[in-house]
């Protein structure tokens, strides 16, 4: 009722400012302005306001505003914002074929993002309104769920005639993506820049191979132009691709991720967890490819033990993991996030090889990983300056030292937002007592399983307490923490938790003891 009353107040003094402007009577007789009353500077400085209030308010106070007079169901009906971005996640369960017909008949050609989450009640005949409302403008649309026979071609076949040139993102996680669906939507669509295919379990290695064929006559016309015209060797890729998504589509192996490091030479971020038949022999095709990638995550990419020649002439026993992520820092020297978490593999030497080659690292994520020591930490405390995350999870042997290393040596130029250390027995008292000191930046820590005691976590919570008050000449002390995981924390009582609750009552603390 607030925001309805401030944009009724806006409409009556344009309307009145309005009425009392004449053009057709010289300057000295139009009408005084009453004393007080804002401008018309002022007024459509709080229309602006008013019109971003619209963009970002949610559907009930709409509704409301609805509700109470003409002018504001005028306004409201007109705004451009409040068409543009269709976020109906919230109630995808209740989304039928006739309502978002009618949402995409009312928005028109203003929809530029469409998030309908996991629409259960649509039919294969739901997205014949994005063609019926000739969304050309359409650049972002996100549904998940979608196993019916027919539904994914619709959307498909509407995206294709309509929104091919805008289209960014497609996010189709959960969906029944058949091979031939999904080479058609790449196909057309050439902007495309963010493609999510998370749990698409009907997709396989042949789903590329159309593209493929795209990109081989794309470089031999560009071989052939070569001599003639010498701009041709600097054309563009055909296609845009940034990030891809296939966690989770189990039938994908080792072909797909060739194609795909083939066809998007521009991957940025490529995340393939899950995937069982992919092996070591996709890494060395991606550093091949993609110099520009910047974020990874490999979590159950299938690597094995090898024996290399030394130089001694004897052999050395190494792992084909070392070898792919040593080729991969050396060709992507901008890489900045590596996740693999419950591989064997993974050790000292596998964190050596990143942050020797990778200075911007931001985020590393090696969780139940027992082959990591305090040797990897102190190495990342000294090289990575841009470290934010880290998550050492269920890594047996970290411990206070070598915390205290990694902390003292990043905290100088590094503010270390996230770290878990959850399951790690030999992580104490003495760690929080680091972060106390160190970790100003910190607002998500994870110590579940951890040997903290109350007394511990009391004086930690009561440092974090204080984050974001004046410290001196107008700079913040820190910032506030938000999550704080105590689950299986043994020693720490229940009434530790209720005076850390009141302590940080903006913080969530998960204390399942």
């Amino acid at each position: 009722m607030q925001f309805a009353a401030a944009l009724g107040i806006t409409l009556k003094r344009q309307k009145r400012e309005r009425a009392s402007f004449d053009p057709d009577l010289p300057p000295e007789l139009q009408s005084a302005k009453p004393l007080g009353a804002p401008s018309s500077r002022a007024v459509d400085k709080e229309l602006d306001q008013q019109e971003d209030e619209l963009s970002v308010t949610q559907l009930p106070p709409l509704q409301s505003c609805l509700r109470l007079s003409k002018n504001l169901r005028a306004m409201l009906s007109n705004n451009k914002f409040l068409w543009r971005d269709l976020n109906l996640t919230s109630h995808s369960h209740r989304i039928t074929d006739v309502a978002l017909t009618g949402l995409l008949m009312r928005a028109g050609d203003q929809v530029r993002s469409l998030v309908l989450g996991d629409a259960i009640r649509l039919s294969k005949n739901a997205f014949r309104a994005v063609q019926a409302c000739r969304a050309g403008g359409l650049r972002v649309v996100e549904v998940s769920g979608l196993r019916k026979p027919g539904m994914v071609e619709g959307l498909v076949a509407a995206l294709r005639i309509f929104s091919s040139q805008s289209m960014r993102r497609v996010n189709l996680s959960g969906c029944g993506v058949i091979d031939s669906e999904l080479a058609s939507l790449l196909a057309k669509c050439r902007g495309l820049e963010e493609l999510v295919l998370q749990g698409c379990d009907r997709i396989t290695d042949a789903g590329l191979d159309a593209l493929v064929k795209v990109v081989i006559a794309h470089r031999k016309e560009v071989t052939e132009l070569r001599d003639k015209d010498a701009a041709a060797t600097r054309r563009s890729h055909p296609f845009a691709i940034k990030l891809v998504d296939v966690t989770g589509c189990i039938q994908l192996g080792d072909k797909f991720v060739h194609n795909l490091a083939r066809c998007f030479p521009a991957l940025e971020c490529l995340l393939m967890a899950k995937l069982r038949l992919v092996t070591h022999r996709s890494l060395d095709v991606v550093a091949l490819h993609c110099k520009g990638l910047t974020t990874l995550d490999a979590t159950d990419v299938q690597f094995s033990y090898i024996e290399v020649p030394d130089n001694d002439g004897g052999t050395l026993r190494t792992n084909t993991l070392n070898t792919s992520i040593l080729g991969l820092a050396k060709e992507c020297k901008g890489l900045k996030s590596v996740r693999i978490a419950a591989c064997k593999f993974v050790d000292d030497a596998t964190i050596q090889y990143i942050t020797a080659l990778c200075p911007e690292i931001e985020s590393l994520e090696f969780p139940k990983t027992a082959n990591i020591t305090n040797v990897s930490l102190a190495k990342i405390g000294n090289r990575c300056k841009f470290l934010k995350r880290l998550n050492l999870a269920s890594c047996p042997q970290i411990t206070d030292e070598g915390l205290e290393k990694l902390l003292a040596l990043a905290t100088a130029s590094n503010d270390i937002a996230f770290l878990d250390v959850s399951q790690n027995s030999r992580i104490t008292d003495k760690t929080l007592g680091l972060l106390t000191k160190y970790g100003c930046q910190l607002s998500e820590l994870h110590v579940s399983g951890c040997g903290v005691t109350g007394g511990g976590v009391l004086a930690f919570a009561r440092d974090k307490a204080e984050a974001g008050t004046i410290e001196y000449a107008g700079i913040k002390k820190g910032a506030p923490l938000k999550i704080l995981n105590l689950d299986r924390c043994t020693i720490v009582g229940n009434e530790t938790v209720t005076q850390v609750r009141a302590m940080l009552p903006h913080a969530k603390v998960s204390a399942n003891l």
